[in-house]
């Protein structure tokens, strides 16, 4: 059974706890897991949530756009 967490952040909170890590969504994922290795398993937590938080409004800005094109 999955259980999907109801904790929701701001897409500011997101884009500056990532930018404690020096992010750069160029990095792949043995970068991403190297910067986070010193994290405890609720930072790392917190971290995925960021990082879903700005890849979904990054997603949506790119349908908006999508759509605004087509009208």
């Amino acid at each position: 059974m999955t259980v999907h967490s109801a904790i929701e952040m701001s897409l500011a909170d997101a884009k500056a706890l990532v930018a404690t890590i020096g992010y750069d969504p160029n990095w792949s994922t043995a970068e991403l897991l190297a910067a986070c290795e010193h994290m405890s398993p609720a930072q790392k937590s917190r971290m995925g949530l960021a990082l879903r938080t700005i890849a979904t409004a990054e997603r949506q800005e790119a349908a908006e756009l999508e759509a605004e094109g087509r009208s």
